[in-house]
């Protein structure tokens, strides 16, 4: 899929896009979700680009325009239960507490852990949870 406008793409790897009002391959259309798998500039001619998880050798051909859409899809994630991950946080997870980072989030779950028993410690201390300001 090759997008002809003069703005960055917002979609990475990994995202999942909808094809909408896509005129001459109208069978893209009613597709569900489709997974991107890379997105390239071609910054001689300015040409943004999309691979997308689909075979599409069946549909027509494709003659012009297009809305895509950004979609979440949900992610089964599965957890170990709360005594297993505050003895063993870095067995909590797929990565353990190496899950590849989310810069936006970075060293989040860490933080969170580190709060929790750090409140579980107080309580433990001083019988009662923290109140703003002690």
């Amino acid at each position: 899929m090759t997008v002809h406008e003069d703005k960055l793409l917002s979609y990475q790897e990994g995202d999942f896009v909808n094809l909408k009002e896509v005129e001459g391959m109208t069978e893209i259309n009613d597709v569900p979700p489709i997974k991107v798998l890379s997105v390239k500039i071609n910054f001689k001619t300015n040409v943004y680009s999309m691979t997308l998880d689909l075979d599409s050798t069946g549909f027509g051909d494709y003659t012009r325009q297009g809305v895509v859409e950004n979609t979440k899809v949900a992610k089964k994630v599965t957890y170990h239960s709360w005594e297993q991950s505050y003895v063993n946080p870095s067995a909590s997870a797929e990565f353990g507490m190496m899950m590849p980072p989310d810069l936006a989030k970075f060293g989040r779950s860490e933080q969170l852990h580190c709060a929790l028993m750090g409140i579980q410690e107080f309580t433990k201390k001083n019988g009662c949870l923290p109140i703003d300001g002690n």
